[in-house]
């Protein structure tokens, strides 16, 4: 299976992440869902991204894991409907 190992800009500035590293970062994020200094630099140098670019990963991800959360609960909250 081909993996894509590195990050595409597109026109637009936005970044494209490999699936190889989206896979690394999500596996961190399991672990923590926060990485700060020393750490983030590490991942940022073994991953081929910037430490910005790790952080704003991370922080669309929280973001991601927070609406899911509250998905999940209006859900279970829906009114039920008489037949």
């Amino acid at each position: 299976m081909w993996k894509m190992n590195y990050v595409v800009f597109t026109l637009t500035g936005r970044t494209i992440y490999g699936t190889t590293q989206t896979q690394q970062l999500e596996d961190m994020f399991r672990g923590q869902m926060y990485v700060v200094g020393a750490e983030r630099e590490s991942l940022a140098l073994r991953l081929g991204l910037s430490p910005s670019q790790v952080r704003i990963w991370f922080q669309n991800r929280r973001s991601k894991q927070r609406r899911m959360q509250q998905e999940e609960q209006n859900l279970g909250e829906a009114p039920k409907q008489d037949e």
